[in-house]
């Protein structure tokens, strides 16, 4: 009977004492919602399609593949193209009007460089009766993560115009990155610059008109994604020159998107820009654009 009894105290223990379960690792999986958890991978449980992790205050926690964000080598290139028609018939008079736009990113190491160009045509009885247009180019040196130096290239075409069919604006100085978050972006640049605007039936008598005027930008960019579908972005340039006057200008633009499908990358559109340049005649600028685009 002696004999028995450390081995009745065994069989004893070994039913109270459950077999310690086995992890595969500490593991953080990002879900498509913008959520992160982080917990110890019990691959015993998991499956190609559920993964089961040990979480320290939820517990056991079941997680579809389905709902993982998928981590992917960021890509050196990202594009997008938008374009936007509209047309109206009164009497003999046919009016068409349509608007591209296309922006390149290339991104490597602590380089950036963004491309943005777009074209807007209007024609009466297919005769062109104003053309707009614009390329600007930037360039980002990061030193850190969230603060860079900048140069920066802007021209825009303006055949309405009376004074300033053609401006060019450039400025060198620094930027930030207040918010950098997943749904949340916040950037903000600020240096000197130079400005000149030519071309328009009363530049002659424009006495700013074709010379070089120092100036400074101050720009501002928000975007935010309000829903998987729906983001709004917010752009707004503010600039100063210092002429024979001092004259401002304020470039803004508002763009609010929608993805019709989950995780896809067609969408519309429906963009605002209000312009105020006092340099150039007539000094407003307004409209409106719907637009079809995607991104590859």
């Amino acid at each position: 009977m002696k004999n028995l009894f450390p081995l009745a105290v065994f069989l004893g223990l070994s039913n109270v004492i459950s077999c310690p379960q086995i992890f595969a690792g500490e593991v953080s999986y990002k879900l498509i919602n913008g959520d992160t958890i982080t917990g110890n991978l019990m691959e015993e449980l998991s499956t190609e399609k559920i993964k089961v992790i040990n979480h320290p205050n939820l517990g056991i926690i079941e997680i579809s593949q389905s709902s993982i964000r998928s981590e992917t080598t960021p890509e050196n290139w990202q594009s997008s193209v938008n374009i936007g028609f509209s047309g109206s018939t009164a009497g003999a008079n046919n009016e068409f009007d349509y608007s591209f736009e296309g922006k390149t990113i290339y991104s490597l190491d602590k380089n950036t460089m963004e491309v943005n160009a777009s074209v807007e045509n209007k024609k009466s009885n297919k005769e062109v009766i104003s053309r707009k247009g614009g390329v600007d180019v930037r360039y980002d040196r990061f030193f850190g993560k969230l603060s860079s130096l900048y140069s920066y290239t802007d021209y825009k075409l303006n055949t309405l115009n009376t004074v300033g069919v053609n401006e060019l604006t450039t400025s060198i100085g620094v930027a930030r990155k207040i918010l950098n978050r997943d749904k949340h972006k916040l950037s903000f640049s600020i240096g000197p610059g130079i400005n000149f605007y030519s071309g328009g039936s009363l530049c002659s008598i424009d006495k700013d008109c074709d010379k070089l005027i120092p100036a400074t930008l101050l720009s501002t960019s928000y975007q935010i994604d309000i829903t998987s579908k729906i983001s709004l972005e917010l752009d707004d340039t503010f600039s100063t020159a210092f002429s024979s006057n001092t004259k401002i200008g304020n470039d803004f633009s508002t763009t609010l998107r929608y993805y019709p499908m989950k995780d896809s990358k067609f969408n519309t559109s429906l963009k605002y820009e209000i312009n105020y340049d006092s340099e150039i005649k007539p000094s407003t600028d307004r409209g409106y654009k719907f637009l079809l685009g995607t991104t590859f």
